[in-house]
């Protein structure tokens, strides 16, 4: 809290709390609706310091915002180099899934007939 209003509001509503027991405790009206009306007052203090606050936070975003680019830089063209790489990646990348498809095939197949041979 490094606010200087709100460390002198809650320094206020300490007060005022304590006012306020003594009022409520001697039964002086005159005296709780003063401390009623010093907590409304504190209470506005307040709520005027949030305003401010969010205020010069919400042109300090503004500001910010505005030195940022609209869009994301965009790519240079993809040459055909790139393409011919990607196409080959993407062809070792097939031609290693078939051949690990086919091996768990040969050994499913191979298990499978020596189970069908040993039950005839």
């Amino acid at each position: 809290m490094k606010s200087r209003i709100v460390q002198v509001s809650l320094l206020a509503g300490a007060g005022l709390a304590v006012l306020l027991l003594v009022g409520a405790v001697l039964g002086l009206p005159w005296l709780l609706a003063l401390t009623g009306a010093g907590f409304a007052a504190v209470l506005i203090a307040l709520a005027a310091d949030t305003n401010v606050r969010v205020r010069r936070l919400e042109r300090r975003l503004e500001k910010g915002a505005r030195g940022l680019p609209d869009a994301a830089p965009t790519p240079p063209p993809a040459t055909a180099a790139d393409v011919l790489g990607t196409v080959r990646l993407l062809q070792a990348q097939y031609t290693a899934r078939l051949d690990r498809l086919q091996g768990t095939v040969e050994k499913l197949a191979a298990g499978h007939d020596g189970a069908d041979r040993s039950e005839s």
